[in-house]
């Protein structure tokens, strides 16, 4: 490895170590958020419960922005819901209430993870906070006098932690979904035709 020689040219740079942890933040919570896209996509399947294995995700994953994927989601659950209503009402509850909202705040931040730019800030005291996710001086979206983000490796682990909580909601979510559709197979079979 080659050694780090940017603390002896410039005076207060983060130290290696906190560069290092910085990034292995960042890449965990843009890694985690695959898992909030991979149950959204479960979801979308057990709603539509396709004939064809892999034909809903091909075209899920057609979608070019997770917003719509996330909206091919809810569409899809709002039809199941209703297919399924009474007892589909506390899970329709649910995503309504809960899930899609979480999901919509959560993507937000996503997108700033994915988007935003790295940033050196020498002349701060405390170490953590010498490398920073803020918008590039050049996103126009931030010069309208809108507070410009800045996140530190400690809230870029908050949102990998919020995207682990929100995936495994999803997931517990999806076990739900399954759940009902078993009881209501026991059901019909056991129901005279």
């Amino acid at each position: 490895m080659v050694k780090d020689i940017t603390q002896e040219i410039f005076e207060g740079q983060p130290k290696q170590e906190t560069v290092a942890a910085f990034y292995q933040a960042l890449a965990q919570a843009i890694t985690l958020w695959q898992r909030v896209e991979m149950a959204m996509l479960e979801i979308a399947e057990i709603a539509v419960g396709p004939k064809l294995p892999g034909a809903l995700a091909a075209s899920f994953h057609s979608l070019q922005h997770t917003q719509s994927q996330l909206h091919f989601t809810d569409a899809a659950l709002r039809f199941w819901f209703l297919k399924h209503v009474p007892l589909s009402t506390e899970l329709q509850t649910e995503w309504v209430d809960n899930l899609f909202g979480k999901i919509i705040d959560k993507l937000q931040r996503r997108n700033e993870l994915a988007h935003f730019s790295v940033m050196v800030i020498a002349q701060r005291k405390i170490e953590h906070e010498k490398i920073i996710l803020t918008p590039a001086f050049t996103d126009t979206r931030y010069h309208t006098g809108k507070k410009r983000r800045q996140y530190s490796i400690n809230e870029i682990a908050m949102f990998a932690e919020n995207f682990l909580s929100l995936s495994r909601g999803l997931w517990d979510f999806r076990l739900r979904m399954i759940e009902l559709e078993t009881r209501l197979q026991a059901f019909r079979e056991r129901s005279p035709h």
